[in-house]
């Protein structure tokens, strides 16, 4: 799976600063397909059309027209998925640091009004509400249109934000003043939130932002084994819960645990047990 660099990608260079704002209407074609992305720069991502599945780190989000995120630079595993056959549209707005500064700067008299807040989250959530609802379509019709210069794009910017500050105050602008950590902490909580999900250890990989050898490394140094064999534990250890606490037949767990069919699913169970999950259940 090739990581998507946003927004370099759209921009057709490979740059990974961006200088300005870059609104951009992405219209997606491959529904229920789950891509690496990278966001280099800061990012509002506004739904038109259908809805989003987003590992962020050790969340899960799902989200729909009806909301508004915001996205810190970082690592995110996202799946598109369309809606009553319509194609999967959305209204992204990346910004620099330097003109958030300059937002910032510029409505200081908002923000001192308001006690700072320390928000080390992935993404803030946000509502939407009729006033972004028709944000989003001036936005969009100004996009058709080749007079929508970056001067016009900074001050479309600006709106938003100034509107978003009036609304839910300054956690807007203070989000951003915090990038994602990856120390040993957070490290473990994303392999932890993410052990039924599933994903792939190169996947897990990517959230903490290493490669696959280095993630490896790391795991073994945190949990004394290799991260199939502590994921496969931790599966089975949870259907084991399943089978006998919520009294769940072996059919309907199998697939729940991440595994591909029954057959593996008995055979892994045994090994690790020493029963199959039905003598397992009745001893």
């Amino acid at each position: 799976m090739n990581i998507i660099s946003l927004p370099e990608v759209l921009l057709g260079t490979n740059d990974t600063e961006l200088k300005g704002v870059m609104f951009y209407h992405h219209i997606g074609h491959n529904s229920n397909y789950r891509s690496k992305i990278t966001f280099n720069a800061n990012c509002i991502a506004l739904l038109l059309v259908g809805k989003k599945y987003i590992l962020a780190r050790d969340q899960q989000l799902h989200y729909d027209n009806k909301s508004c995120l915001l996205f810190k630079a970082g690592n995110y595993l996202s799946t598109e998925i369309s809606s009553d056959g319509k194609p999967y549209h959305s209204l992204l707005i990346f910004f620099s640091d330097t003109v958030l500064d300059e937002c910032k700067h510029k409505y200081s008299h908002l923000l001192n009004s308001q006690n700072s807040q320390i928000l080390e989250e992935p993404y803030l959530f946000i509502p939407s509400d009729e006033y972004v609802e028709n944000f989003k379509t001036s936005s969009i019709n100004a996009l058709k249109k080749d007079t929508f210069s970056q001067s016009m794009q900074v001050l479309k910017f600006e709106e938003i934000m100034l509107y978003l500050l009036e609304q839910h105050g300054r956690a807007v602008v203070d989000f951003f003043d915090h990038s994602l950590a990856y120390d040993i902490k957070y490290f473990k909580k994303i392999v932890e939130a993410n052990i039924l999900n599933n994903i792939s250890i190169e996947e897990l990989g990517f959230l903490c932002a290493m490669s696959k050898s280095t993630f490896k490394r790391r795991f073994a140094e945190v949990y004394g084994k290799s991260p199939g064999q502590w994921q496969l534990e931790k599966r089975l250890d949870h259907s084991a819960f399943l089978l006998n606490v919520k009294k769940r037949n072996p059919s309907e767990v199998y697939e729940e645990v991440g595994f591909q069919n029954l057959s593996s699913f008995i055979q892994s169970f045994k090994k690790q047990f020493g029963l199959t999950p039905k003598q397992y259940q009745l001893n």
